[in-house]
């Protein structure tokens, strides 16, 4: 399954737009490409999960302060909401996607426990 994002909010039709130089259009990805396509998938989306986990471990740094904090009770929910997933998915996944969820949270779960101190 796929779709695609269509930025409309850089329109040529909007009179009241600044025009813009070529150096400021090359070094903002939004003016210059105002179409993306993303593709979503199960495990794309456990990854996604997964790596959110990961930066509540502190393992990862963030990508939005780019600082290494562990936040024990995000990364507690995100393992919840893989085991979640997991259960409410259970026979309706691939061998691929349950195999990736099984690591996943076998590894989510074990650094917990490390960072825990359990």
């Amino acid at each position: 399954m796929s779709f695609k994002v269509i930025d409309k909010r850089h329109s040529a039709s909007d009179n009241s737009e600044k025009t813009e130089s070529k150096e400021e259009k090359e070094n903002n990805p939004t003016v210059t490409q105002k179409e993306e396509t993303f593709e979503v998938d199960f495990s794309s989306f456990i990854v996604s999960i997964a790596t959110s986990a990961m930066v509540a471990l502190g393992e990862i740094p963030s990508p939005v302060t780019e600082k290494t904090e562990a936040n024990l009770d995000v990364a507690r929910y995100n393992i919840n909401l893989l085991s979640l997933l997991k259960e409410k998915t259970k026979n309706n996944v691939t061998l691929e996607e349950e195999n990736l969820i099984d690591n996943i949270l076998y590894t989510l779960r074990m650094k917990f426990v490390e960072k825990k101190g359990l």
